[in-house]
């Protein structure tokens, strides 16, 4: 794992998480060995505590007093979860470990500001699992083409595994069309999501830019947590999938965009109209004034010169003001 010395970052999280304690007894080291690929001494492990360990330090110290593993104190970057068993490189100042490592396992929480000290060799509880793919199903997926998000439902099928953890835990989704050419249709692209409990449900928000879905045997959904976390959930039989309207009194289309984009007023009287295009920044981009009749409540705007990107569509009169999400490719 790649070690990084960020002791500024370090100080802003401790001063941002509230203080928690890990349970030591709940921590264990379950193996010590030294890897001749890499020079460096692997330690595995494993944290059946309630907590999460932040950026952890490991270092070990010999039966002579010496420490001979990471004496600089590195860290290691995002954290360790319940329910977690993960092999650790420590940088070694010794060649290698001839008889095995006898000795002091130190392990400390920067941000906590907790140590656990651990006699190694030493009987070693793993503890109980954390959820995984086999665990987890995707029961429900709502899309709303309005607010730009869907939302994933997740069940959590697992009797006794790790869950219910409190503070930042690094958990990122994304959502895929999986029959080429394997669009993304949504990604969380913050890493701040949590498993769901045990036998109960979860509903992660996710921002996306589509429409519309795909059948939901051309869906999958892939969630990662810090160093681990499952790759890819499967869909339940019945998974249900919704799709909200873009609005009660209008509809715009195609979305994304590209040459142009097309207005269609559905319930909503469509003389003496504004509608406006505006970037992020609320410059309007394109403006156009709606009056009298059309032919079947259908207005085209151009959008051919615009640049790639998100924009806001919104439509007013003396009775209506309304806005959707445009997207321009």
């Amino acid at each position: 794992m790649k070690n990084l010395i960020l002791s500024g970052l370090l100080l802003m999280l401790n001063l941002q998480l509230s203080a928690q304690t890990l349970n030591c007894s709940n921590i264990c080291v379950n193996n010590v060995t030294f890897n001749n690929l890499t020079g460096q001494i692997d330690v595995t492990i494993v944290n059946a505590d309630t907590n999460q360990i932040n950026y952890p330090i490991i270092q070990l110290v010999d039966v002579n007093g010496d420490t001979i593993g990471n004496p600089s104190g590195q860290f290691f970057l995002f954290a360790q979860l319940p329910g977690q068993a993960v092999t650790h490189e420590v940088p070694s100042v010794v060649p290698g470990l001839p008889f095995g490592f006898f000795g002091t396992v130190i392990l400390t929480d920067p941000v906590f500001n907790n140590t656990c000290t651990f006699t190694y060799p030493s009987t070693c509880f793993t503890g109980n699992p954390w959820p995984d793919c086999n665990d987890m199903t995707v029961e429900n997926l709502n899309l709303n083409p309005v607010a730009g998000t869907l939302d994933v439902t997740l069940y959590n099928n697992c009797l006794n595994c790790a869950s219910g953890m409190s503070g930042p835990v690094y958990c990122e989704m994304t959502v895929i069309h999986n029959v080429a050419p394997f669009d993304t249709i949504a990604n969380s692209a913050c890493f701040c999501f949590i498993t769901p409990n045990n036998l109960a449900s979860a509903v992660y928000t996710l921002p996306t830019s589509v429409t519309s879905l795909p059948p939901s045997n051309e869906i999958m959904v892939l969630m990662y947590c810090g160093s681990g976390g499952c790759d890819t959930l499967l869909n339940n039989p019945q998974l249900s999938i919704q799709e909200g309207t873009v609005t009660n009194e209008f509809l715009i289309f195609p979305n994304p965009a590209t040459e142009t984009v097309s207005v269609a007023f559905t319930g909503m009287q469509s003389d003496n109209t504004t509608i406006k295009i505006m970037d992020i920044k609320g410059r309007v981009v394109v403006e156009e004034n709606v009056s009298g009749n059309f032919e079947l409540n259908l207005k085209k705007m151009d959008v051919s010169e615009l640049a790639p990107g998100t924009y806001v569509l919104s439509i007013t009169n003396k009775l209506y003001h309304h806005h959707a999400k445009l997207v321009v490719q």
